[in-house]
């Protein structure tokens, strides 16, 4: 729905430039949904990204630690031996 076609218009152009105004808030307000439905989206994404990097830095760790823990325990073994 235009300006042009809005009820203000039977109040002269202080109706106009009312309807004008009343138009450009609604498409600001239309446009912000849809840059914040957006832009969700794309928050939602790199979480969900942020939360597989985390699952795999946990995993090296992991792997790191029974590596370290098995050469401490060798070098702990040949100590006692030699």
């Amino acid at each position: 729905m235009g300006p042009e076609t809005m009820p203000w218009s039977d109040f002269g152009i202080a109706g106009m430039v009312i309807a004008v105004m009343i138009w450009i808030v609604r498409r600001a307000l239309d446009r912000s949904d849809a840059m914040q439905a957006e832009h969700r989206e794309e928050r939602e994404e790199v979480l969900k990204q942020h939360r597989e990097e985390r699952a795999e830095w946990r995993a090296a760790s992991e792997r790191r630690e029974d590596k370290t823990e098995k050469v401490l325990a060798e070098l702990t073994e040949a100590l006692r031996r030699g």
